[in-house]
């Protein structure tokens, strides 16, 4: 292309990124305004390597305004530093990507888990389910804080692998790379990581006396998620917008995975979606252009990472509050990617019902819910079910459970979650019942019968 059609089409495209970025503006502005987020940070990155703040709302009830150096969880991002450090190992002779994880993880682990290599860790195709399938906490508003080794290992001993080793999203998969990293490599962990030293807001374990944002959840701040040991390395680096602005432009100048034309480890996610995984990343592949991301939700936050490798924009989106954030960053890197304007989520009217000692009225008012008003998400439902189960207030995770019986009538989960409130409840014969039917509907499953063996005796023979 000549150079002066080039400078031409510049202001054009300057142009388009400040519309952009005004309608961003607004929408944000809107989501606060609406309580639909609580804080939200954003860095931008422009084609010209300019670097933009934005920021909205507030870190905590106290009032304290968001800026570029508030500190958020950033939950499933941290895999992408996971990855960054399986890669340093590669550079340095430790580790080899397509060799097999056996000499790093114990004897006693099946042959299966052994035979996993470490790029099929990093992408997602070790045939390893998202987390174990009888995960449990005694806290769900904190999961992963009472996940020991112990569990964990144990976990490993019984899991079954999908034999295809198709792309399938794996919290327990880098739970595995962090127990290689902690135990077995040992002082080359994620502290180790070289570009640390820039990135002054990150923290890599939690610390309740460190001055981070407050996460919401439900209408009201929540408890932060703990991660400890092998367990960060799948959601529990903290960060802020300038970090991970700084952290981006590494990965731009660094990263192979960022430049054009690197597809050739590329895994299909969604052939009809064009979503693919690179290296620990993802990648939507439209219009000739490749837009590589992540994102993370946890408890009371929401996170997106991505930057569009033909324009060479880039941008980070950071929220205290679950309400997705993802499409403000799509639709920066892409103008095919719209503003999804979300409504008020209905969640939080749940909620007030149950402060309210209403819960007998939980089913009726979803099933009434004015969606030209509200956003209804099964997710916070079950969120909020689980949330109750923690709480012990087992009236309202019932009621919550109905809600989700409703619309996943044959769904093993739903189904499991209400053995789990009737064991609670101590009515053993509709837990036993419940069991049974996850039983039904999940024959594979390893683990069922042993919950029902463990309901006292007199149930059991039943």
């Amino acid at each position: 292309m000549r150079l002066s059609i080039l400078i031409l089409l510049l202001p054009l495209f300057g142009f388009s990124q400040q519309k952009i970025l005004l309608d961003i503006d607004d929408e944000c502005k809107r989501r606060i305004q609406n309580k639909i987020n609580h804080g939200i940070a954003i860095a931008t990155i422009d084609s010209l390597n300019k670097l933009e703040f934005l920021n909205y709302g507030t870190e905590n009830d106290n009032g304290i305004k968001v800026s570029e150096k508030s500190i958020f969880e950033i939950a499933s991002i941290s895999k992408t530093f996971t990855s960054k450090l399986m890669h340093e190992l590669v550079d340095n002779n430790v580790i080899q990507l397509q060799q097999e994880i056996r000499e790093y993880i114990p004897d006693s682990l099946p042959e299966r888990v052994k035979k996993i290599t470490f790029q099929e860790l990093i992408n997602h195709t070790s045939g390893l389910p998202r987390l174990p399938l009888n995960f449990w906490s005694s806290n769900w508003d904190n999961p992963y804080a009472d996940y020991t080794e112990a569990r964990f290992l144990s976990d490993l001993m019984t899991v079954q692998l999908d034999s295809t080793k198709q792309w399938s999203y794996s919290n327990l998969g880098y739970m595995l790379l962090g127990y290689i990293a902690e135990e077995t490599i040992g002082l080359t962990s994620l502290q180790q990581l070289s570009l640390l030293n820039s990135l002054p807001n990150t923290h890599l374990n939690f610390n309740d006396t460190l001055d981070f944002t407050s996460p919401h959840n439900f209408g009201n701040e929540v408890e932060h998620w703990e991660f400890h040991d092998f367990n960060k390395y799948v959601g529990g680096i903290k960060s802020s917008s300038s970090d991970l602005a700084t952290y981006l432009t590494y990965q731009t100048k660094h990263n192979q995975s960022f430049s054009e034309g690197y597809s050739k480890q590329d895994i299909i996610i969604n052939p009809n979606d064009t979503i693919f995984c690179r290296n620990g990343w993802l990648l939507f592949k439209r219009e000739n252009q490749e837009i590589i991301w992540h994102n993370g939700i946890s408890g009371g936050y929401n996170s997106f990472i991505g930057y569009n490798i033909q324009t060479r924009t880039g941008i980070v989106v950071l929220s205290n509050s679950q309400s997705s954030i993802m499409d403000i960053g799509l639709h920066y890197l892409s103008k095919s990617f719209e503003l999804e304007k979300p409504k008020k989520p209905f969640i939080n009217q749940l909620q007030r019902l149950v402060k309210n000692d209403s819960v007998s009225l939980l089913k009726k008012s979803w099933e009434r819910c004015d969606t030209t008003l509200f956003d209804k998400s099964l997710g916070d439902v079950y969120w909020l079910q689980c949330h109750y189960i923690s709480k012990k207030n087992l009236k309202a995770a019932l009621a919550l459970n109905d809600i989700l019986m409703a619309e996943y009538k044959d769904d093993w989960e739903v189904f499991y979650y209400r053995a789990k409130i009737y064991r609670e409840y101590r009515n053993l014969k509709l837990a036993k019942k419940n069991y049974e039917r996850v039983d039904d509907l999940f024959p594979e499953n390893n683990f069922i019968s042993n919950e029902i063996r463990t309901l006292p005796n007199k149930t059991y023979k039943q």
